[in-house]
């Protein structure tokens, strides 16, 4: 059963998967800067501009950036230039995402439009 459609709920959320980034912090990978991000939030809903990535950085042990794309889609090396730079990566549609197939809504979360009839004693 599939539930909702993926394109029309693009129009008003992103998912932005980041394994690794702790919403406090505290990691010694790339980490997503909250301001940057609610600037974003902020030009998507202000100015229309819908966001395709964002971008986590971190300067020690050394200056790298990351692009974090928005799912289902994956970043992609374009071939040249340092990895350590996310201008170097754009984001590509994931073809076919292998858990896709098997998001199921539980029967205890469907909705239906009949009143509950339950006349059960509480």
């Amino acid at each position: 059963m599939l539930q909702g459609n993926y394109k029309e709920t693009q129009k008003f959320y992103r998912y932005f998967p980041y394994p690794g980034n702790g919403h406090c912090g505290g990691s010694a990978a790339p980490l997503i800067n909250g301001e940057a991000l609610f600037s974003t939030l902020v030009n998507w809903v202000e100015s229309g501009i819908e966001p395709d990535y964002v971008v986590a950085s971190q300067t020690i042990p050394v200056a790298r950036t990351r692009k974090i794309c928005m799912y289902p889609n994956v970043p992609v090396y374009n071939g040249s230039g340092s990895t350590d730079d996310q201008a170097n990566f754009h984001c590509e549609e994931r073809k076919k995402d292998d858990l896709i197939d098997t998001l199921r809504i539980g029967k205890q979360f469907e909705t239906s439009t009949r009143a509950n009839t339950d006349s059960g004693s509480d």
